[in-house]
């Protein structure tokens, strides 16, 4: 099968879509498919494109079964920018229609939000080469600007809204990563029979479990604490405050340190505020690339997972997967009936605080200091977990038979969806699905 994947992100971006995405790729070519990706040059979390990597509109990479197409976008000087981010989204968007249509007709088109706008393009495409396309959803939108604040205008939500339902209604199906996320969708009139559940990709060969004692953490003196780390934007939607109230409250325990990895819009005024307040307790690290986040999760006895009320039911932070596979503990500031934190029940492989509870949080953290055993039993339930319902090869053939079921059933302009039935529907609930022990 020909299949087209229009995505932002792509290794070696370091994004989380990148990590998730190209591992499926990889998996998706070993399984005898044919692939073209459509990406932007590498630029996630920087203020330019990648050095390396500029000079040029395009660059075209070949191996056996794979053709990569980077873009030249708009990359804004100030990342906090949401006219930036805008525009820098709709560049990408305006240069991959014309450039994918060059990479020749697929069967089947994938393409991944966000952006959510590169719905629009698979949409147009689809029309011109009367081929379907699958849309996945990372985040959902506009429900996540929404949450975040970033977006208070009624008339533009509306837009955004009547955007989404075209693109959703003109797909020949949508994945998305949890039961919570298909609830979300339903209730906007998305039909059932249209909605797959698919668990993003872990890339189990490049995530895997680490000496706690690593060249990592003796460059940056982790190496005889107890780390607690929160690797990942810095920004509105994390609810990082909670981390600060928490390092105030856990100030006297010179065993823990409070570690973040990372930029992000909120990363200035933290620091200034911990420097302002002495907390020494609390460290930032800088933003590590693809290769070293397997040794920069080993170096922490604890992964902390971090939102703001209400944002986990719209999100999955991918992250989540990736502290899994490298066996490490999870402990949680997330809301109770979310899908991240079904999801660290049922795999068993951490702990959940509860959201904008810093109190909660530090205790927690200081109960964990003393039970080594349940920390390994922890991080140990996560690698099980990732390998037995996340791992590339298993998502690969759930894609798979999704392809081939949009290319079964799309026939003239209205792209009928043909229910899923290769042997079983992709079940929902397997992702979610016990531990074995």
């Amino acid at each position: 099968m020909k299949i087209l994947v229009i995505t932002l992100l792509y290794a070696p971006d370091s994004g989380p879509n990148a990590h998730s995405v190209t591992p499926l790729v990889d998996r998706l070519v070993d399984a005898g498919h044919e692939v073209a990706v459509v990406a932007a040059m590498p630029h996630y979390g920087a203020t330019a494109i990648y050095d390396g990597w500029r000079g040029s509109w395009w660059r075209l990479q070949r191996r056996p079964g794979l053709r990569v197409l980077r873009l030249r976008l708009y990359v804004p000087q100030r990342p906090d920018s949401k006219i930036g981010k805008a525009l820098s989204w709709l560049s990408f968007n305006a240069y991959a229609t014309p450039a994918a249509f060059l990479m020749g007709r697929p069967d089947v088109i994938l393409t991944l939000s966000p952006p959510y706008t590169l719905g629009l393009t698979a949409w147009l495409l689809g029309r011109l080469w009367r081929a379907p396309y699958v849309y996945n959803v990372q985040d959902i939108y506009p429900d996540v600007v929404v949450q975040q604040g970033l977006v208070r205008n009624p008339r533009i939500i509306s837009l955004m809204s009547r955007v989404e339902r075209f693109i959703y209604r003109h797909a020949g199906a949508v994945t998305v990563l949890s039961e919570g996320a298909r609830r979300n969708l339903q209730s906007k009139g998305v039909p059932d029979e249209k909605l797959v559940v698919i668990p993003n990709v872990v890339d189990t060969r490049l995530l895997v479990p680490g000496q706690r004692r690593n060249a990592f953490a003796e460059r940056f003196g982790l190496a005889d604490h107890f780390v607690a780390m929160h690797a990942g934007n810095v920004g509105d939607s994390f609810g990082i405050e909670t981390i600060v109230e928490a390092a105030r409250r856990l100030r006297n325990d010179s065993r823990v340190l409070l570690v973040m990895v990372g930029r992000g819009t909120k990363l200035p005024a933290l620091k200034a505020q911990c420097e302002h307040e002495d907390l020494t307790n609390v460290r930032f690290l800088p933003f590590q690339n693809r290769d070293t986040l397997a040794e920069m999760y080993a170096s922490s006895d604890v992964q902390l997972v971090v939102q703001r009320r209400g944002f986990s039911r719209v999100s999955v932070p991918m992250k989540v997967y990736a502290i899994m596979s490298t066996g490490r503990p999870i402990v949680g500031s997330v809301d109770e009936d979310s899908d991240t934190a079904e999801l660290i029940r049922l795999a068993e492989s951490g702990e959940n605080a509860g959201p904008g509870d810093p109190a909660a949080l530090a205790a927690l953290i200081q109960r964990l200091v003393d039970d080594r055993e349940r920390l390994a039993r922890l991080g140990v339930n996560g690698r099980r977990y990732v390998e037995t319902h996340l791992a590339p090869e298993g998502v690969a053939e759930a894609y798979s038979k999704c392809f081939a079921s949009v290319g079964r059933g799309h026939g003239g302009s209205s792209g009928a969806l043909a229910r899923l039935r290769d042997g079983q529907r992709l079940s929902r609930h397997a992702p979610l699905a016990k531990p074995r022990r």
